[in-house]
Order: C-alpha cells, then structure tokens, then sequence
C-alpha cells in the first residue's frame, strides 16, 4: 500500500499496487491506521491496518500470526511473497478473503485476546485465510471442481494450525460433524463436481468435508509424508494452475504409493463412512485373547480405510492400533477384523478420536465401547446417572450413544461436568427428573 491521500472530505485513503497478476480483488472503505510501522525484524514484513478503536487489541495479534507464518513455512513452503498485509473489514459482512499477499477478515477478531476471548475465532479464520497464500494463491485452482486446491487446503491449514499449536482438536472434529449430520442425499455432490457450487451446502462439502478427507490422507500417510507430500506439490505447481490429480500425483510421488483408490472414493463419489459394528474378545487355546470387529458397511458403495482401534486391558493399560479395511470390491460391505494380544481385554474402541468422516452404530445397546459393560461410559447411561434427560433441539448429533467430544477431562467417563458441555454447546436442554 501508498499514501494516504488526502480527499477534499478530509478522509484518508490508501492506493493498493499488486505486483503479481491476480483475478482476486478487495476493497474496505473505513479511516484506518496501521498498527505499528511495517515489522523489519520479520520476513517477510507483516503489517496491520485496523480501525483506530482496534488497535491496542491488535499489536499483540501480529505474534501470533508470526507464529501462523512460521508453522507454514516448516510445513509448506517459505512465504512465496513479499509481504502480507491483514486488513480489517470495516463492516462484519462474511468471514474473511485473501487476495494475493493479503487478507481481509470481519472486524470483531481483531479485539481478542490472545488466549482468551474471541481467540479461537481469530486464530481460526487467521489460519485459514493465511493458508490461502499458498493454496489458492501460490497454486491456483484450474477449475471449479478443483476448488478443493483452494478451501480445503486452507481449512486442513487452519486445522492443522489448531490442533498441534493450540493442542484443540474442536475445529476438525466440529467441520467433520457438519458434513456427516447435516449434509443429504439430496444435496450432497461429489468434491471434484463442477456443480458443487450449486450445492446449498457448499460449505459443508468443501470446506468441512475437504479439510477431514485431508486429516484422513494425514492418516493414512503420517504427518511427514503429508507434508513432504504438500511440499512437492507447491515445488511443482507454484506460481501455476492445478487440478486435484496433481496434489495426488505429488502425494504419490512423495510417499512412493498408489493413491488412485483414495483420490476416487473421496473426491469423484459422495457421502461419508457409515458402518455398524459388532465385536467381541475369544480366550484362544495359547491363553492369548483374540479381538474381533464385525465391519458391516451401510453405504451403496464400500469404503476403504485404515480405522483407528484403542485396545483398553484389564490392567487399565491401552494399546493403539489401525486395522485396514479393505474390501475386494465396492460391493463388498462385510469385513471381520481381528487382532491378538497376551493380555485380558476390558474395552474395545474404534476411532475414539474422530479421525474418520463417518457415522457408527453400535449393535451392543448402552455399550458404545463394545466392552461389554454397562459402565458409565456412554451419554445415555450418565443421563439416567446424573437425574437429567437429555432432550434434543435439532439433528446434529442424531447418534443419542456419542460421547468422544464431550468428555472434557479426558477421562473416557463422560460423567455431569461433561453433560453440562453438552448442554451449553450442543443445542439441548437438560430437564431433571
């Protein structure tokens, strides 16, 4: 940015030079003032313009978006630009939108406090639009069904961002939820689609659904492949235009595997997983014990997927282990998995971190922990524990046996601090009985 200029109205303005060619523009009317001189020991430079009321709140924000930077660097790629400059909205209409080297984002962020109030809501949609530097800027979408290469890309970031810098898995988990439990047959398009824009839950596609499909690939790859995997794609592409099979021939080309099978399922085909499960643990005649999951799988089409599996012992004790589900064709919808230990099983968990996009059911009643026991492990049963039915407002959490997001020790026992999670975030009401 130049200036200000003084207009004949007494009011300053701004002239904005892009020195890369870019279709992305964006424009704030307000009287702004910088927050502090652009920041020579940073590189690249970092500068804020806020409303004059917002800038005490703001300065220390800058640190944290250094941090942001810095993240994403070691991750991705060196910042491809010169500088960046965070611009305050004027006017709270949206989220926020990043044009090259920039990032617009609504007003109220900007007066959170660093790890207090509002700050969750800055260093999310922060994250997201700094991601947007490099996807969607620095490697641009080809067309409109690659527009994953854009908003999902920027979503895992931010998610990504939050889960290891803030140690809060809350975001991915909500934008996974989002897309099981509100998204129909009747709206619902495959992510590469060329009309996923008329869907009417783009958002949840695209973003919420794109940033978990990334978490799963994260999965079944581990973290350094997945992000030497990001570094040959924005090697290959930057300063260019993609489509979604050049992110997955650079994953292949950084991890050596075949990756066809998992681009298909999530980005050309709909839905999510959807499985019901049946398990037990046999004494085998060694006096070792045998841990087996009937894997029935509800959709037109099978999935694959490598499922997280928390094994719990009598000892208290906990192994974690992936089990592959992989059927021998789409049609293929029953799968007994099975593993064996030396010890005496209490608990048998599948994804107990949400790691997949998907809907269980449990075939045991009141034992969403497939152990056997009616425990207090489940909401249902803390309910009737704790005098209080739960009543439900709306159809996010269809699944009345849920637990993992609301036990807020952890202590794996969901018990009346947990409920009252439950009850503040959750859209429900408690009524004691």
């Amino acid at each position: 940015p130049s200036g200000p200029q003084q207009l004949p109205n007494k009011r300053l303005a701004w002239h904005f030079e892009q020195p890369e060619r870019t279709s992305n523009a964006g424009f704030a009317i307000a009287k702004y003032e910088v927050t502090g001189a652009a920041d020579t020991k940073t590189t690249p430079p970092i500068r804020l313009y806020t409303l004059p009321n917002f800038v005490v709140t703001a300065k220390p924000l800058r640190e944290e978006i250094k941090k942001m930077m810095s993240f994403y660097e070691e991750r991705f790629s060196a910042f491809p630009w010169a500088g960046i400059n965070i611009v305050q909205l004027a006017n709270n209409f949206g989220g926020g939108y990043a044009p090259l080297s920039g990032t617009f984002m609504y007003r109220n962020v900007f007066g959170a406090k660093v790890g207090g109030q509002g700050y969750s809501s800055f260093s999310e949609l922060t994250a997201h639009e700094l991601g947007h530097q490099w996807w969607g800027n620095y490697v641009r979408p080809l067309s409109n069904g690659d527009v994953s290469l854009s908003e999902s890309l920027a979503e895992y970031s931010s998610c990504l961002y939050t889960e290891i810098e803030l140690e809060n898995r809350n975001q991915l988990i909500q934008d996974n939820l989002s897309f099981v439990y509100t998204v129909g047959a009747q709206d619902d398009r495959p992510m590469q689609a060329t009309n996923v824009y008329s869907s009417p839950k783009y958002v949840q596609i695209i973003y919420h659904k794109g940033a978990t499909v990334l978490h799963m690939l994260r999965h079944e790859l581990g973290d350094d492949l997945m992000h030497k995997g990001l570094q040959v794609y924005v090697a290959n592409l930057g300063r260019d235009y993609a489509k979604v099979k050049d992110l997955r021939l650079a994953m292949e080309q950084a991890s050596g595997l075949d990756l066809e099978w998992f681009f298909e399922q999530w980005w050309q085909r709909k839905g999510n997983i959807y499985v019901e499960f049946a398990g037990r643990v046999e004494t085998l005649k060694d006096g070792k014990y045998q841990v087996k999951l009937r894997v029935k799988q509800l959709t037109e089409l099978a999935f694959r997927f490598k499922l997280p599996v928390r094994i719990t012992y009598a000892d208290g004790s906990y192994e974690d282990i992936d089990l592959d589900v992989i059927p021998d064709d789409k049609d293929d919808r029953i799968a007994v998995l099975t593993h064996t230990v030396d010890k005496p099983v209490r608990g048998v968990r599948p994804d107990r971190t949400r790691k997949l996009l998907r809907r269980f059911i449990h075939l045991t009643p009141a034992d969403v922990n497939l152990d056997g026991l009616v425990d207090g492990a489940d909401l249902i049963e803390t309910a009737f524990r704790v005098n209080r039915a739960i009543v439900w407002k709306n159809n996010f959490f269809p699944n009345r046996l849920w637990d993992e997001l609301f036990d807020i020790e952890p202590s794996y026992r969901i018990d009346a601090d947990d409920v009252d999670l439950v009850v503040s975030s959750a859209g429900t009401t408690a009524v004691p009985f």
